[in-house]
C-alpha cells in the first residue's frame, strides 16, 4: 500500500548532544497546528483541550478592548451642602 503523501509538514532541524535531529511539524492549511487552533477554535474547545495560554491571551485582549468605566463620571450625585 502506498503511503498518503498529502499531509504537509514543516521540517525543523535541531541539535541534541552534538547530533543533528529532525522533526516534522504538521501543517493545516499552511499553518502550524497551534496557530490554526489559535485562530479558529472557540473557547469551549480550548478549555476542554487545555489550551489555557490561548484562553488567557484572548481574555486579556478582550479586557483591553472594552473601555473602562470610571466611577467619577457625570452620573455621580453630589449633596451640595
Amino acid at each position: 500500500m502506498p503511503k498518503n503523501k498529502s499531509k504537509a509538514y514543516r521540517t525543523e532541524i535541531f541539535f541534541v548532544g552534538g547530533r543533528m535531529k529532525k522533526r516534522k511539524i504538521p501543517l493545516i492549511e499552511g499553518m502550524e497546528v497551534e496557530e490554526f487552533i489559535r485562530r479558529n477554535a472557540d473557547d469551549a474547545f480550548l478549555l476542554q483541550e487545555g489550551y489555557y495560554e490561548i484562553l488567557h491571551e484572548r481574555e486579556t485582549k478582550r479586557a483591553n478592548k472594552t473601555p473602562a468605566t470610571s466611577s467619577a463620571g457625570g452620573s455621580s450625585q453630589t449633596n451640595g451642602q
